[in-house]
């Protein structure tokens, strides 16, 4: 998965609705997740484990069974 698909799978799934609010959540700057999602640089080891935590999460109506 390439990190645009991440940053846009982890802000879905957090409910992230700025890169403000998702850098907030992954502990980074707005600027940081900006140059990320630009191809300037890429989130270091923790930044990467934390989207990756994000981009994974189910959403609690996900398990609500289908009537």
């Amino acid at each position: 998965m390439d990190i645009k698909t991440l940053i846009k799978a982890a802000m879905d799934n957090s409910g992230a609705k700025s890169e403000r609010e998702l850098a907030r959540l992954v502990g980074s700057s707005k600027n940081s997740v900006n140059h990320w999602l630009r191809g300037r640089n890429e989130p270091n080891a923790r930044h990467y484990r934390k989207l990756i935590e994000l981009a994974e999460k189910s959403h609690p109506w996900d398990k609500v069974p289908m009537l």
